[in-house]
């Protein structure tokens, strides 16, 4: 169990530096397979795959899967099998893998992607409503910049209305 706490722990670390990845778990393993049910991987963006959800066979397909949710950003579960199946169950993808094992995987890949930060600009009713809006929701609050007041609540950098966010990104609104 070890080896599933550093890899959430990697992932909240992801999570917390803005990364976006995929969280690959086997939900299903038919023998023979090299995996069970729970092992788990983690699947970044350039396809660095750190976790174990199969052999060779797997997990190349579970990278190319992931890199496809990582683009959607909606969840699938995924089905590896040694047989191409005619009807598939509804809402799940099925991949036909001839791999010498002769198992089958279903997989469950979810992305882990930031919400973008943005940046208020002004002290117009509208931006109190944007900023009290996203206040009620328990989210991370944009901060307010520009304005006859100056910057409140982030850092400004040289061009007005805007404030660099988490991981460099740069929003602006009302500008």
């Amino acid at each position: 169990m070890a080896a599933r706490a550093e890899l959430a722990a990697r992932a909240a670390a992801l999570a917390t530096a803005g990364t976006p990845f995929v969280w690959a778990t086997v939900v299903r393993a038919t023998k023979p397979t090299s995996a069970k049910a729970g092992d788990s991987a983690i699947v970044l963006g350039d396809g660095q795959l750190d976790g174990f959800v199969g052999g060779d066979c797997a997990e190349s397909t579970v990278r190319a899967q992931a890199l496809e949710v990582l683009t959607t950003g909606e969840a699938r579960l995924l089905r590896i099998t040694p047989t191409p199946e005619v009807s598939p169950d509804e809402g799940m993808v099925t991949v036909h893998n001839p791999c010498l094992s002769g198992g089958t995987l279903d997989i469950f890949l979810e992305a882990a992607v930031p919400l973008p930060v943005v940046a208020v600009y002004g002290h117009a009713p509208i931006a109190s409503a944007l900023l009290g809006a996203v206040r009620r929701t328990g989210r991370e609050s944009p901060a307010r910049t520009g304005g006859s007041g100056g910057a409140a609540g982030g850092r400004t950098d040289a061009g007005a209305g805007t404030h660099a966010g988490r991981a460099g990104h740069r929003r602006a609104l009302g500008t």
